[in-house]
């Protein structure tokens, strides 16, 4: 599990970036990372993966709180045409938290003076946002231990 104390997007691409360093230093995968988020093209991350994959290279799949039904989708779209071509694969499924002062499903309302009083007093809110990784390789490809195989 991992705590960090800001929700910017840079701290996120850092816990990605960990994850693969630890994946090819600790267990010599060497992986492509691609960032899934809510608004992005499902048919262009499909075709990024594929091609990886099809080029017999790893995967990881990284994405945080509402990115991450889009990234089980879009995996399971990837698992699909992988199977239509005729080729297996492996996943391995890694579920973290990131602590964050900013909550990313929160819709912003003109008024803020209410909240800046509440705040003041009760000190800004934490929230704990889902992080989701997941590794897609040839199908002998062995994972971290500590990563749920699918």
């Amino acid at each position: 599990m991992t705590d960090t104390n800001s929700g910017s997007l840079e701290e996120w691409k850092s816990i990605t970036s960990q994850i693969s360093s630890l994946l090819e230093a600790k267990f010599q995968i060497k992986a492509t990372v691609v960032p899934i988020t809510k608004n992005d093209n499902m048919n262009k991350k499909v075709d990024k993966i594929l091609e990886s994959l099809q080029q017999e290279k790893p995967v990881v799949i990284a994405s945080i709180s509402n990115g991450i039904p889009k990234a089980i989708s879009i995996v399971e779209i990837v698992k699909q045409q992988m199977k239509n071509r005729s080729l297996n694969i492996a996943q391995f499924n890694n579920l973290q938290s990131h602590s964050s002062y900013t909550n990313p499903n929160i819709k912003f309302s003109k008024e803020k003076d209410d909240e800046d009083v509440s705040t003041e007093i009760k000190g800004r809110k934490e929230y704990s946002l889902p992080v989701l990784h997941i590794l897609l390789g040839g199908k002998d490809m062995q994972g971290p231990p500590e990563w749920t195989k699918q």
